[in-house]
């Protein structure tokens, strides 16, 4: 098979993405993407269907695919092939995907890791030849991803059965048509402790859970861990258990409040950015998470935020002070009892997809050795 090594810049081209101005237009329907994921949405867009790669404050996922019309902002970037007769664009965005640690790895900076684009530009990229050759790699990647992707679509139906379900059997939580009795989330909690200040690292006896650990549907992440020693008399205070709530107090204004229930078995410390809540007898840790995850306190949580130095924040005592329905516990018990069987269920599909990653891996990397 004949194949080709070139540099990035000699084959394809660098496109910035463009500085927001964010729009007042009530409509907006278009994501924003840039160096950190999605963040709010505008009322027009850049790019569609395409490989985003971080340019400022990248994470370890700094490139991703994104299968829909985006407004892409100048913290992030794309790739297009200079000549589709002689290279893909589908080809050379696998290339890209599959080189995301490579391409981590060539950012700099100690507060704000961004990526250096001479380094960047001068990316070896191998490929075959023959169009036909690039066209079978493509079909083997895409055929395996179409699998990954179904997994990931069926735990995002399951994520909004639940969301279902909540409304189903509580009702609304603006308009409480069920009556429930209501109090504030004060009322249903025995304590809600801060984390620690201390400074993590790459070594220590405990994992630590930080803000970016948790998602804004919900979820704890175990992506990116550093870790953390801490002395006898503070394990109370900043160890987080199976059972336990964590709430994101400061964050950008679209993040802040972001809640999830600690599932795990292996205790974690979790840190100054979030609050550890745990609940008393009148409450379910998993009737009030789904509560604080609802479309209706996601849009409270933002009009409650205050804005401090270009963070949003909401401290304990405020979070505390919410308004919330109060349901039968055996009510909120059954619901839990749901929410069991289907994160048992997703955690099957993350398997399924774990696996499908490491099979894609494993094509990519004989792929772009040109050895498929």
């Amino acid at each position: 098979m004949t194949t080709k090594v070139a540099k990035l810049e000699d084959i394809a081209n660098i496109d910035y993405g463009t500085r927001v101005v964010k729009s007042r237009d009530q409509g907006t329907i278009y994501p924003v993407y840039g160096g950190g994921g999605e963040t709010f949405k505008m009322d027009k867009y850049n790019r569609e269907n395409c490989v985003v790669v971080s340019r400022f404050a990248m994470s370890p996922l700094c490139t991703r695919y994104v299968s829909e019309k985006i407004f892409l902002n100048d913290s992030g970037l794309t790739v297009s092939t200079k000549d589709e007769n002689a290279l893909l664009q589908e080809y050379l965005d696998w290339c890209i995907l599959s080189r995301n640690d490579e391409i981590y790895s060539l950012g700099r900076g100690a507060a704000q890791r961004n990526l250096e684009i001479p380094s960047f530009k001068a990316m070896n990229i191998s490929y075959p030849q023959d169009i036909e050759k690039q066209k079978e790699v493509v079909r083997k990647l895409r055929l395996a991803d179409e699998i990954r992707q179904k997994k990931k679509l069926a735990n995002d139906k399951l994520d909004e059965f639940l969301k279902s379900t909540f409304i189903y059997m509580f009702g609304n939580p603006e308009i409480n048509e069920k009556h429930w009795k209501s109090g504030t989330v004060r009322d249903i909690i025995k304590e809600a402790k801060y984390g620690t200040s201390s400074k993590a690292g790459s070594e220590g006896a405990y994992p630590i859970l930080r803000m970016g650990n948790l998602t804004y549907s919900g979820v704890i992440t175990l992506d990116d861990l550093k870790y953390i020693d801490l002395k006898a008399d503070e394990l109370d205070k900043y160890i987080v258990k199976k059972g336990d709530i964590l709430f994101n107090r400061t964050n950008s204004k679209e993040l802040v409040g972001k809640t999830a229930v600690f599932r795990n078995e292996e205790p974690m410390a979790f840190a100054g950015y979030l609050v550890r809540v745990r609940t008393n007898e009148k409450a379910n840790p998993e009737f009030l998470s789904a509560f604080m995850n609802s479309d209706y306190m996601k849009r409270i949580l933002q009009l409650k935020c205050k804005n401090i130095v270009g963070m949003a924040n909401i401290n304990a005592q405020e979070m505390q002070n919410f308004t919330i329905y109060i349901p039968p516990i055996e009510l909120q018990n059954k619901f839990a009892q749901i929410v069991e069987k289907v994160e048992a269920q997703k955690q099957k599909n993350e398997l399924v997809i774990e696996q499908m990653n490491n099979l894609l891996n494993s094509i990519s990397q004989r792929a772009f050795n040109i050895e498929l």
